[in-house]
C-alpha cells in the first residue's frame, strides 16, 4: 500500500534541489532489500536477503498522485540500492519522461551499478543528485567490509554522474575493521581527491545490533574493542564506541572533525553549498555543521569493560 500522509504540510519539509532552491519533498521507495552482505549493514534483519520490487507504473502513479494532491515537487528514493536492476530503472525513467511530471528526484546506489546510458536516462527523467557509497579509500579495508567494490569504479562513477549534470554525494567511514591511522588518512585523501564529488560524508563506523560488524567488535576481531554499548552513543557524527587498534574513540572523533573541516572549508565546496541553499537554510546548515564539528567530543574511559548490548 501507498504511505498515508494525513494533514502533513510538505512545505514544512523542503529539500535543497539543484537550480531550484528549497523544494517541498517526500520519500518514496521502488524496492526493498539488498543482496549484498556488507559487514556494517543490518538491512537483511529487516527485509531478509531477498529484494522485493514495485512495478514502475505503481511507483510513478504514487508520484503523480503526490504532485496532484500536495505541493511535493521533489522525491528522495530510499531504496537500499536504487539501480540494482538496470532494466527496471530504465523503464522507470521512460515512464517518468512519458508522463512529464513537474518533479525532480534523487537516490542512493553503488558505484558499480551505473553506466553512462543509465545515468543519462536518469538525468533526462528528472534525477538531480545521486549518492554513492564509498565506505573506505583503502582497497584492503574495503575488501574487509565485503563491499565487493573496486576503487577505480568509484572514480569512474563520479566522473560519469558529473558528465550528465548530476550533483553527487559520497559516503565513507573511518573506524572500520583493520583501520589504522594510515588507512584512515588514505580514505580522507581519496575523498578529497574525487574532483567530481560535490558533497562528501565521512562518518564513524558503528557496531549496530544485527550487523556482522557488531559480532566482530564484541569478539575482539580485527583489533576492535567496544567500550560503550549504549545505542544512544552510536552516533555516526561526533560519537564513537570502539577502539580500533590503539586509536581511541576520542581520537576517531577528532580525526573525523579535522577531515570534515578540510573537506567543507574548501572554496569550491563552500560555493557549491551556497548556490544550492536559501540564505536561511544556508545559515542553519552552517550553524549545525559548526556545532557538530567544533563542540567537545564525549569522554570515554579506555579501561571500561566491554558491554554486550545484545
Amino acid at each position: 500500500p501507498e504511505p498515508y500522509y494525513p494533514g502533513i504540510d510538505f512545505r514544512n519539509y523542503p529539500w535543497s534541489v539543484k537550480g531550484k532552491g528549497q523544494v517541498p519533498t517526500r520519500t518514496i521507495m521502488t524496492s526493498r532489500g539488498c543482496p549484498f552482505q556488507c559487514v556494517f549493514c543490518g538491512i537483511e534483519n529487516l527485509t531478509g536477503r531477498g529484494v522485493r520490487f514495485r512495478t514502475e507504473a505503481m511507483v510513478v502513479d504514487e508520484m503523480e498522485r503526490a504532485v496532484r494532491e500536495s505541493p511535493v515537487r521533489h522525491f528522495v528514493f530510499v531504496d537500499d540500492l536504487l539501480t540494482l536492476r538496470r532494466k527496471r530503472i530504465m523503464a522507470l525513467c521512460e515512464e517518468l519522461a512519458k508522463r512529464d511530471l513537474p518533479i525532480t528526484w534523487e537516490g542512493d546506489t553503488r558505484a558499480d551499478s551505473v553506466d553512462e546510458e543509465l545515468l543519462s536516462a536518469m538525468s533526462r527523467a528528472g534525477c538531480t543528485r545521486v549518492n554513492f557509497g564509498i565506505e573506505s579509500g583503502d582497497q584492503e579495508i574495503l575488501d574487509g567490509l565485503r563491499k565487493k567494490l573496486k576503487l577505480p569504479k568509484v572514480v569512474e562513477a563520479f566522473r560519469m554522474a558529473k558528465k550528465f549534470g548530476l550533483d553527487t554525494r559520497g559516503t565513507a567511514m573511518i573506524g572500520n575493521p583493520g583501520d589504522t591511522r594510515e588507512t584512515i588518512d588514505a580514505t580522507i585523501r581519496f575523498m578529497g581527491g574525487l574532483k567530481n564529488l560535490d558533497q562528501p560524508y565521512l562518518s564513524i563506523a558503528q557496531p549496530y545490533p544485527g550487523t556482522e560488524l557488531r559480532r566482530i567488535a564484541l569478539s575482539g576481531e580485527s583489533n576492535l574493542r567496544v567500550v560503550d554499548g549504549q545505542l544512544d552513543r552510536m552516533r555516526r557524527y561526533g560519537g564513537a564506541v570502539m577502539y580500533v587498534g590503539d586509536i581511541s574513540p576520542e581520537e576517531l572523533v577528532k580525526l573525523q572533525r579535522r577531515a570534515l573541516l578540510r573537506m567543507y572549508l574548501r572554496p569550491r565546496r563552500i560555493w557549491y553549498n551556497l548556490m544550492r541553499s536559501s540564505l536561511r537554510s544556508g545559515v542553519s546548515m552552517a550553524i549545525a555543521f559548526a556545532a557538530g564539528v567544533l563542540l567537545p567530543a564525549p569522554n570515554y574511559q579506555k579501561d571500561e569493560s566491554v558491554i554486550d548490548f545484545a
